[in-house]
């Protein structure tokens, strides 16, 4: 077996990434973009150790579950791993992952839901992040080719607001007059604010534009542009117009109420803001406030969960580190009229040695860390404080599998309900329950 050689193989399962997962000769090997029980020609690209990596040539006996993607650049562009999957089957898939990696890594077993679908397959992405480039005179925007640095020149994507794909295409024709400019960008994101369609419009750059007449230009693009933030290497800022957008974010628990939230150029924001609904309503609905609980959230941002947290407790203190974010959360816990919130601008693990000291009652712990999940001492202090109930969301089955593992040493782990976030690719949000065990 030498790496160039085309072979044949079943694909079993669908594993981490989204990659297929067949066996050949005494080696599994890893192959993408295909579905499990197809049989495919592959052609090996890599030989490890203990695996093999392949790319698909061709489907020799397609799966019942296959389509035709969309996007003429599928397999070419990294941004999506499973458009050639129908929708309902890709839950099903997800759920598959999901089970596995908490099983594997996790060694539990628990009640998984079926996933949450995602109101919108495609079109649903309200943020989006580009990479540019220039090169010999040509001016390239797009997103990473899988696995590498080269970048795929996209002109329309299929899983951004259609609105962010009308302002691609005019931001392209108004950096096309500006060569200058366009050879300083590296990075380039567009966050739409709902319902306003209001855009902030960020850029990563070499340098600042000495043109800027260029800069304000954007601001006269026949849309609601809210603002440009052009962000230089070392960190230092320019504005044009607002640096910041705003959002209404419904009250699940209350149909009448809507939060005013803020949100600034750099601070983190959910891409479907309707999965990212429904994921509020299961929150709330399995957590049942009765408005007695003293509550603590670790890695608030800028006040997604915060808001309905502390409006359902009688106290609630809430962690971040990012000072952008604790800037938008003071803000938005202010302009919603929420005085019941203590705001922490800390580290998590600082925070809980601190409550773990004082031995302050905790009923409630919400954990929303990023996708490396908790480090090993945070997860200590949690199990020494020992609060009566836990709902970690979590974007990574793998490291949530791992944090699991840990905490199911003294808490009983409950219900886990995906949530499909992230349609046509591997990803997948969850909330899980867990309760102290007596």
């Amino acid at each position: 077996m030498r790496t160039g050689e085309n072979r044949q193989v079943k694909i079993e399962k669908l594993v981490a990434k989204g990659k297929g997962l067949a066996r050949l000769e005494d080696k599994i090997v890893f192959v993408p973009y295909v579905i499990p029980e197809e049989t495919a020609e592959i052609k090996i690209t890599g030989i490890k150790k203990d695996y093999l990596l392949a790319n698909k040539v061709a489907i020799l006996d397609p799966s019942s579950f296959r389509v035709t993607p969309l996007c003429p650049v599928f397999e070419q562009c990294g941004g999506c791993q499973w458009q050639m999957i129908d929708y309902p089957n890709q839950m099903s898939l997800k759920v598959d992952l999901l089970k596995e990696s908490l099983h594997r890594i996790g060694k539990i077993d628990p009640e998984i839901l079926f996933p949450v679908p995602s109101p919108h397959p495609f079109h649903y992405r309200q943020r989006v992040r580009f990479q540019t480039s220039y090169q010999s005179g040509k001016m390239i925007i797009g997103f990473f080719r899988p696995e590498s640095k080269e970048i795929v020149p996209v002109q329309h994507c299929f899983i951004i607001n259609p609105l962010l794909n009308s302002l691609l295409e005019k931001v392209s024709l108004h950096l096309n007059d500006s060569p200058d400019l366009f050879q300083t960008l590296k990075e380039m994101s567009f966050s739409l604010a709902d319902p306003s369609d209001e855009i902030l419009i960020e850029m990563k750059m070499k340098e600042f534009p000495k043109n800027e007449a260029i800069m304000k230009g954007f601001l006269d693009l026949p849309f609601k542009i809210r603002g440009v933030v052009i962000t230089r290497e070392d960190n230092n800022q320019k504005v044009f117009g607002e640096s910041r957008f705003f959002h209404l974010l419904k009250n699940p628990l209350n149909s009448q109420e809507i939060f005013k939230i803020r949100n600034s150029a750099g601070v983190f924001s959910q891409v479907n803001r309707e999965v990212n609904l429904k994921l509020m309503e299961t929150l709330f609905s399995w957590a049942q406030f009765s408005g007695k609980e003293r509550a603590l959230e670790l890695h608030s941002g800028q006040g997604n969960f915060t808001l309905l947290l502390a409006k359902s407790s009688h106290h609630l203190t809430a962690v971040e580190e990012n000072p952008l974010a604790i800037e938008d959360l003071k803000y938005n816990l202010q302009i919603n009229q929420i005085s019941n919130c203590s705001v922490r601008k800390e580290k998590s693990q600082a925070v809980l040695k601190r409550w773990d000291k004082i031995k302050f009652p905790l009923d409630i712990l919400i954990l929303d860390p990023p996708r490396e999940g908790i480090d090993g001492s945070t997860i200590d202090s949690i199990l020494r404080i020992g609060p009566g109930r836990m709902y970690y969301i979590s974007c990574d089955p793998a490291t949530l599998a791992r944090d699991l593992k840990v905490l199911s040493k003294s808490y009983s782990v409950g219900r886990v309900a995906p949530f499909d976030m992230f349609p046509q690719t591997a990803h997948i949000e969850t909330l899980t329950e867990l309760r102290l065990k007596a």
